[in-house]
């Protein structure tokens, strides 16, 4: 649709300052010598809602470049990023989360191949399956949970194998230091923090994982 990209994202714009409204609708407002819960917020989205209107007003009058075409690929693989952060940072702990989500997230540069766009689709779909809240129970248990986890995990680490098979070793190995990297500036802050040592942490965090991510699930087999 050749559409000026300036009335596209005036429009954006404006729905989300009616739908963060829409949420905030019950908030009380106050007075600006005593704010209710919804004073910033509705402040925020009232300015956000004239901005998109005269962003909206702007790509009307003055006819600029139309809107591109978007980049499914790479917005699913960031979209994977943030849904495998929030599956495994509980399950994995804070390290592998990162690392998974910098290497799942590095698949939308280059552009994923056709393969790549439907392992991060099926990843997106599983992710959102396991995070959602109470599914689990309704369709049968943990078990069932398990299973929708490992398919996304298997998903995601088919779709970093068949781009790490197409881009040069270094850009993999700094992706890979990027996400150890980045894990180990939160667990020094993390623990500083606390006020504890490293020596604790790294063998506490060591035995959750290999407690929750292998003894448990292996003892629930069993037992059933």
């Amino acid at each position: 649709m050749n559409v000026d990209k300036d009335i596209w994202a005036g429009l954006f714009f404006m729905v989300l300052a009616m739908l963060g409204l829409w949420i905030g609708a019950d908030y009380a407002f106050g007075t600006p010598a005593r704010m209710g819960a919804g004073f910033l917020p509705k402040v925020l989205c009232w300015a956000l809602l004239g901005l998109g209107a005269l962003v909206t007003l702007i790509g009307v009058v003055k006819r600029g470049e139309p809107m591109e075409a978007w980049a499914w690929g790479e917005l699913v693989a960031i979209l994977d990023a943030v849904l495998l952060f929030a599956a495994a940072l509980e399950v994995l702990g804070l390290e592998a989360a990162i690392l998974g989500a910098v290497l799942i997230g590095g698949t939308g540069a280059p552009s994923p191949n056709h393969f790549e766009r439907v392992c991060l689709g099926f990843a997106a779909f599983f992710l959102t399956l396991f995070l959602l809240p109470g599914f689990a129970v309704k369709i049968g248990g943990g078990s069932i949970q398990m299973v929708i986890g490992l398919l996304a995990v298997a998903a995601c680490a088919a779709a970093i194998l068949s781009h790490a098979r197409r881009v040069p070793f270094g850009v993999l190995a700094e992706r890979v230091l990027l996400g150890v990297g980045l894990g180990i500036v939160c667990i020094i802050v993390f623990v500083d923090g606390l006020g504890l040592t490293m020596k604790s942490v790294i063998v506490t965090d060591a035995w959750n994982v290999l407690k929750d991510a292998v003894i448990r699930p292996v003892i629930r087999l069993i037992i059933r």
